[in-house]
């Protein structure tokens, strides 16, 4: 790709998210990031302009079911829910509790989403990998 179908891509790129700002109030994507602990980087943009909440985060290694608890958290939210961080939240996965941790998508602060590992723990001691690598990097 030379840099005029770059440049165009990205123009392409940027009119989609002021798009989705504008008519959803949010959108998301998925990124290989080297930076996260598995490689990859779920997040979510436009929380904190449209409802006053932080941004979401997502890392665990498995992205076909990112979009649709983003999608549970988010409508959550425009109900007026207020999630925190170090708190433990029941029914956003079916039968299973997931936690809020603080972390970093490159300069923005979000908060993480930690999903219980098969034994249903959710904290750092006492999950097994690679649930375990959901906590690199964040702030306890």
């Amino acid at each position: 790709m030379n840099d005029r179908q770059k440049e165009r891509a990205r123009r392409k790129h940027a009119l989609w998210e002021m798009e989705m700002l504008a008519s959803y109030g949010w959108y998301s994507h998925i990124v290989d990031d080297p930076n996260m602990p598995t490689g990859m980087n779920f997040h979510t943009h436009g929380l904190d302009l449209s409802w006053g909440h932080r941004d979401i985060q997502i890392v665990i290694p498995y992205p076909e079911i990112c979009r649709g608890v983003s999608i549970c958290i988010v409508e959550s939210i425009k109900k007026g829910m207020k999630f925190q961080a170090g708190e433990t939240y029941d029914k956003i996965l079916k039968d299973k509790s997931v936690k809020f941790v603080n972390a970093k998508d490159g300069k923005r602060d979000v908060l993480r989403v930690i999903f219980p590992d098969l034994n249903d723990h959710l904290e750092k001691f006492n999950m097994t990998e690679p649930f375990d690598q959901q906590y690199e990097g964040v702030e306890e």
